[in-house]
């Protein structure tokens, strides 16, 4: 019979707080520190919407502009898309939801343990 190794989920391999002060995000082969939570999640969240649009073959910038520096033709890069954005948002919401339904299970789990130890010493103390 061949034994499984379950891997872990996803959104603990690429949203991880390490012993310091410093979040770090790794997804889609692309891995980054920083020092707020908020910015893990909104990097981490960039991560994810750039490689699927980018899998799908859809633009996540409009058209570079091209203008005239200092007699060089310079191409500017257009401003993400509106569809990249809401994207954005919703992986965004998902990613913090997807936390705090990790830190209800953690604290959940946390109370059975100690009412599973309140049981034991109940029933270690029984008169008969």
């Amino acid at each position: 019979m061949k034994t499984v190794k379950l891997a872990p989920p996803a959104i603990d391999t690429s949203f991880m707080e390490v012993p310091a002060v410093v979040y770090v995000v790794s997804r889609h082969h692309g891995h980054k520190r920083f020092l707020s939570r908020s910015a893990a999640i909104n990097n981490l969240a960039n991560f994810m919407v750039d490689e699927t649009f980018r899998r799908s073959g859809w633009p996540t910038n409009e058209p570079d502009q091209p203008v005239m520096r200092d007699g060089f033709l310079v191409h500017l890069r257009g401003d993400r898309t509106r569809e990249y954005y809401s994207a954005h948002q919703r992986c965004t919401r998902r990613i913090r939801r997807l936390l705090a339904k990790k830190r209800d299970i953690q604290k959940w789990h946390e109370k059975h343990e100690e009412l599973k130890q309140q049981y034991a010493d109940h029933l270690n103390h029984k008169p008969f």
